[in-house]
């Protein structure tokens, strides 16, 4: 397994970008051989104002086909490409 996340912030806090790279190798479950992948994830944060965060995170870049394992006896076809929209409001101080 490797996993590597780089994160930058832009326009001092109010701007954040993260890159994630994540990659398993081939391995041996109980219904056979999975085979290696890795994956590409991209995530913007926007902070306008301190109680109010706008997020966009896109997983999965190049929208790989892939199967993981879940469990001892359970496969499952992951995904391909996605995204995701985000509002995060704070209540209090």
């Amino acid at each position: 397994m490797f996993k590597l996340l780089y994160s930058q912030a832009l326009l001092g806090d109010a701007l954040q970008a993260s890159w994630q790279v994540l990659a398993l190798s081939r391995r041996s479950a109980n219904k056979g051989d999975l085979p290696g992948y890795a994956i590409g994830n991209f995530h913007l944060l926007w902070r306008p104002e301190p109680r109010l965060d706008l997020s966009l995170g896109l997983y999965n870049l190049t929208g790989q086909r892939y199967i993981d394992s879940i469990g001892a006896d359970v496969m499952v076809a992951q995904p391909g490409r996605t995204w995701q929209l985000g509002l995060t409001w704070r209540f209090g101080s």
